[in-house]
């Protein structure tokens, strides 16, 4: 069976981890739509994060991030 590419860029060396949502709210031009790019190649998600970042007069993209590797993997053992 054929990997799956990646909608944005055509590769097909991706691992399937990377997803992006983009809802757009009531009122917006692009009133309650919204987008899923899944899977997408790593790159994709890190040039998006990276545009964000940009766009940011301060903080960072990381502030909105969250690990889940715990809960990936079973949780926090105690």
């Amino acid at each position: 069976m054929k990997e799956p590419s990646c909608p944005v860029t055509g590769r097909e060396d991706m691992i399937d981890d990377c997803h992006i949502t983009i809802e757009f709210g009531y009122g917006s031009d692009k009133d309650l739509t919204t987008y899923t790019f899944s899977p997408v190649h790593d790159i994709v998600g890190k040039k998006v994060l990276e545009l964000i970042q940009s766009l940011m007069p301060c903080g960072s993209v990381e502030e909105f991030g969250e690990d889940v590797m715990d809960e990936y993997f079973g949780g926090k053992t105690n």
